[in-house]
């Protein structure tokens, strides 16, 4: 009689995780990667330039209104 070679079944499992594995690899570097914070602004931190005005009248009624204030 002829001789009938029989090959286990390699599991399937290793090949399941390892593709889980660089998927999640793939989302963690898609999402978390590039976290260079210099492109994002902080809106709490605005700064305010003090400004004179050059017409006299605009500068009597600032002082008006900021005594009124105070």
């Amino acid at each position: 009689m002829a001789e009938i070679k029989i090959t286990k079944k390699t599991p399937v499992w290793p090949w399941i995780l390892l593709f889980l594995i660089v998927i999640g690899g793939l989302f963690f570097l898609f999402f978390y990667g590039d976290t260079n914070e210099d492109e994002f602004t902080d809106d709490n931190a605005t700064e305010f330039e003090e400004v004179t005005s050059t017409n006299p009248q605009n500068n009597s009624l600032v002082s008006l209104l900021t005594s009124e204030v105070a």
